[in-house]
């Protein structure tokens, strides 16, 4: 990818700053970037949304967030970019979280990497009030796919967040992380490089995951790269969340990267 996308991508309902879908503009001498996806989402809603030019370039960047109380996911693809508009053509699906099996699978017969860590407030009085106060969990994650033609996840990035608030209290009391890396080692996908952090606070348990995949055989005329830079998700308390992921989030290098496709998958509480 020659240049990097960065919209401010929303679901279309229960997800504030969601636009209404338009129709796409553009010329015949527009510079226009394809995304191959071979099968549309079924009831997917087509959006365009403007990008942002920064320093004469269009950048990939995305963010969703919500208020909680409407468990669900969203599952998005960039269907196409006008680099020189910087507009962004997307699907975007909302499901109950029943039909998330079909959208979100494992990779087959790949590597994969999950990474996990558990934090708890260190704060004495509402530890002993844990043991008698009921406690509520909320999960959620973003899960980063590069999709080769048959939709096969070839590398992917995924931040989870279960975290914990006692009743009555305005803090979060602990939250587990978990970040996961996966990579179709049977098509040539090995990754290169992997990373994450996360953070605890008393208003919010976030985390992001890094990481860089390279592929010899993918193409004939050269070797291919994924970059997984920014998987982020943030939970508040009661229930609300946030989810974005970075300027180079969605970036692709070396042969035959027209045929590679980005992703997007967020379970929300």
């Amino acid at each position: 990818m020659t240049a990097t996308v960065v919209a401010m991508l929303t679901a279309v309902t229960g997800i504030s700053g969601a636009s209404a879908p338009e129709p796409a503009s553009g010329t015949s001498s527009d510079d226009i970037l394809i995304f191959p996806h071979s099968n549309p989402l079924p009831g997917a809603q087509t959006v365009v949304e403007p990008g942002v030019v920064e320093n004469g370039e269009c950048l990939i960047q995305g963010r969703f967030e919500g208020d909680g109380g409407d468990p669900g996911a969203i599952v998005q693809r960039i269907v196409k970019v006008n680099l020189t508009t910087c507009r962004i053509t997307l699907e975007r699906l909302e499901i109950p979280l029943d039909d998330l099996s079909r959208h979100d699978r494992s990779i087959t017969a790949s590597a994969q990497e999950s990474r996990t860590a558990t934090v708890e407030r260190a704060n004495s009085a509402e530890s002993g009030a844990r043991a008698s106060a009921a406690v509520t969990h909320y999960f959620g994650y973003i899960k980063f796919n590069w999709e080769d033609p048959p939709q096969i996840d070839v590398t992917t990035t995924k931040s989870s967040v279960r975290r914990r608030q006692i009743q009555g209290s305005s803090c979060l009391s602990g939250a587990n992380f978990n970040a996961h890396w996966g990579w179709c080692s049977p098509s040539g996908w090995s990754r290169e490089t992997s990373s994450w952090q996360h953070g605890f606070a008393c208003g919010y348990a976030s985390m992001n995951t890094y990481g860089t995949y390279h592929n010899s055989v993918f193409c004939p005329t050269g070797a291919t790269d994924t970059d997984h830079y920014n998987t982020f998700f943030s939970g508040k308390p009661n229930g609300a969340w946030y989810v974005q992921w970075g300027a180079r989030g969605a970036s692709k290098s070396g042969g035959c990267t027209n045929l590679l496709s980005p992703e997007h998958i967020i379970v929300h509480p």
